[in-house]
Order: structure tokens, then sequence, then C-alpha cells
């Protein structure tokens, strides 16, 4: 069995033109296009980078993006600083560059963002309205994750295992399957049998960041297979599933070149519709993405 190769890179292409279109409608009724600021607490170089490379991205899209950065911040100076993007009508959407340095309490800077500008959608209101089936701002990754598995196979039905259980990846990626009618299961750290859960799994979503976790024979064969890790490992950038796996799967994602383009892509579809629903056309606002369970 050969895999077919899930690449994201298409997919974002394709996004990326639609969203340069909704923003020049909305630079056309407002004034401006859609405006992101990402804040960075004392970034490393990998993080600028990678911040830049969104940069570029947000451009191609239309969007107006600014990076600022603290150099060295407390939990109350950063609560201050995310208190102001907030305040600012001129802001529509902002992103926390992850992960804060130590000593910084992830939860405490996200409660002091406003939910109508998070767009990595990790204010405990966004995972609320998630958990509860009417999701309005989603994080990036599990959204580019659920748009690989379903051009890959419908999850209705099928036995899905999320490896992971981060509030950026793990816990929302599972919530969105669930939703899609998959049986779910998540593993993490104290799952005792992980051969046996990966074996029984149609669909796999690794997001545990350690690299090669998944060994390959594990997987069930025909398996749908969305490796959403990224660790440098002598310079390069490891999956968290063994790449033999192409040779079980049914499809799966390369690393890199899978998940991260798209999960770019839909980081800046966040920034639009929350740009779009603080500047609702004259017959009222957008409806919200999602809906209810049944069954």
């Amino acid at each position: 069995m050969s895999a077919r190769f899930l690449q994201g890179r298409e997919a974002a292409d394709r996004l990326l033109d639609a969203l340069r279109s909704r923003a020049e409608a909305l630079a056309e009724r407002r004034g401006r296009p859609p405006r992101a600021v990402a804040l960075l607490v004392a970034p490393d170089a990998s993080t600028l980078a990678y911040v830049r490379q969104q940069k570029r991205v947000a451009a191609r899209a239309g969007l107006l993006w600014e990076e600022r950065v603290l150099e060295a911040a407390g939990t109350a100076e950063l609560r201050r600083a995310l208190e102001r993007l907030s305040a600012d009508p001129e802001v529509d959407a902002v992103l926390l560059g992850w992960p804060l340095p130590a000593g910084l309490d992830p939860l405490e800077a996200t409660l002091a963002l406003d939910p109508a500008k998070d767009a990595d959608g990790l204010h405990p209101l966004h995972l609320g309205l998630l958990a509860a089936g009417r999701p309005r701002v989603v994080p990036a990754t599990a959204r580019a994750a659920l748009h690989l598995i379903r051009s890959a196979v419908a999850p209705e039905g099928r036995e899905a295992l999320v490896i992971g259980r981060s509030r950026t990846v793990g816990l929302p990626v599972a919530l969105l399957l669930e939703q899609a009618h998959a049986t779910v299961r998540i593993a993490h750290s104290r799952t005792r049998d992980l051969r046996r859960a990966v074996g029984e799994a149609e669909i796999l979503v690794a997001a545990a960041g350690r690299p090669g976790l998944v060994e390959a024979e594990w997987l069930r064969p025909g398996a749908v297979v969305i490796d959403v890790g990224t660790t440098y490992v002598d310079g390069r950038v490891r999956g968290d599933v063994d790449p033999r796996a192409a040779e079980r799967a049914a499809a799966i994602t390369p690393v890199p070149g899978g998940v991260g383009p798209l999960t770019t892509a839909m980081l800046m579809e966040n920034v639009v519709e929350l740009a779009e629903a603080a500047s609702p056309p004259a017959q009222g606002l957008p409806a919200a993405r999602g809906g209810g369970r049944s069954g």
C-alpha cells in the first residue's frame, strides 16, 4: 500500500485567494483591510522567523499585519498590553506568541484579551462554544487538521484517535471530530497501551510534539494520518509519526508541508472572520459557524 500525501499548500492557496477578496470588500466598506497584531514576549529567533512568515502570508491575503515585542514582561504587564490592544478600534485581531516564557500564566494572559479579537481561539469563551457545538473562533491547526481529514475520508462513524490534549490542537480537534460524528478517543502521556489505541484508529491525529512517537507498524492498514508534530532534530523537522507509516496508511500528511501551510491560511481566515463580525453588513451579523450535535 502506498499512501496518498495530503498536501496542505494547495488548499491554503485557494483559501488565501478567497480571503483577499473578502479583505478587499471590507476595505471598500470601512476604509481599511483587516488588521492583526502579533504580540510576542521575549521571542527567540525561531519565533520571530515564524511570525514574519505569517506576515508574508497575511500580505498575500490582503491583511495588515504588525508585530509588537515585549522584551521582558510579567503577567501584569502582559495583561495591560493585551487590554490596550483589545480596546484599540483599529485592531481587529490579536495573536499571542506561544509558548509564553516561564513564569507567565497562559490563562491569565488569554483572559485579558477581548474574545472578539482572539484570532487563536484560545479564550475560554471560544473553547466553551466549541464544546457546546456552536464554534465562533476555532484554533487554526485544529481547523486545518479537520479539513485535511475530510479531504481524504468522511469522519462519520469512524474510530478516531487524537494523541495530545492541548488547548491549541488536541482538545479542539477531538471536539471537531466528535461533532463530525466520529467516535473519538484522546491519548496522552498516561495512556497505558498507545500501540493498541493506534492500531484501532481509522483516523489518527498525532499532536504530542514527540518526534517518532508513533511507529509505522502500529498503524491500522488504510488509516488516515494527520501528523501535527513539528520538532527540530539535528536541524531537520520531524513529525510525531514515523515517515514509514506512508507504507501502511491510505492517506498521510507529510512533515513539513502538510498541516503547516493550511494552518497559517486558517489563521488568516480567523482574522478576516473577526473583522467581518466587527463590521457586519447592514442586514446583520454573520451566523455562527457550525451547529449542535445530533445522535
